[in-house]
């Protein structure tokens, strides 16, 4: 090959690549962070809680209101992003499942064992633990973030916009 169209080639991103359920249960162990997507009255919410995965399920404490509602009562759907800035890779992994809170004593006691401090200081007395149905990832490549650059992307803003 001629030297333009090495360099045009190696300037192409690698393809997104799915995860394994093992490399996505393996990338949720590190990371503290999650959203947890919910239905309420009708209408998507996001929220955004700490963490641990415990036995292929994720478990996290939570005080009283609408999330313990509408996590117990439904599908949840929760998801995980993360950088991989030794490889340059970003990651996604998202899972869907059913919620319940966790309730028989001797569970209460393993969970209020886990590392689960949150970042809010409100009461959070309820732990709740997502039955995972399904669990599907993807990784990639992060690009320079200049061959999305077009001469729409260099008009200036003003600060109202």
């Amino acid at each position: 090959m001629n030297n333009l169209a090495d360099a045009l080639e190696a300037d192409l991103p690698r393809p997104t690549k799915s995860l394994d359920p093992r490399a996505c249960w393996e990338l949720l162990r590190g990371v503290e962070i999650g959203h947890l997507a919910v239905v309420i009255a009708g209408a998507p919410e996001i929220f955004p809680v700490n963490f641990v995965v415990e036995h292929e399920t994720v478990v996290f404490r939570t005080g009283e209101g609408a999330k313990v509602a509408a996590a117990t009562n439904g599908k949840v759907a929760f998801e995980v992003d993360g950088l991989d800035t030794e490889f340059n890779e970003a990651w996604s992994v998202v899972l869907k499942g059913v919620a319940h809170e966790v309730r028989e004593l001797d569970d209460l006691i393993d969970v209020a064992g886990l590392p689960l401090a949150p970042l809010n200081g409100s009461p959070k007395s309820r732990f709740l633990r997502i039955g995972v149905e399904q669990i599907t990832g993807r990784q990639f490549p992060i690009v320079n973030r200049d061959i999305w650059r077009n001469p729409f992307t260099l008009r200036h803003r003003s600060s109202s916009d």
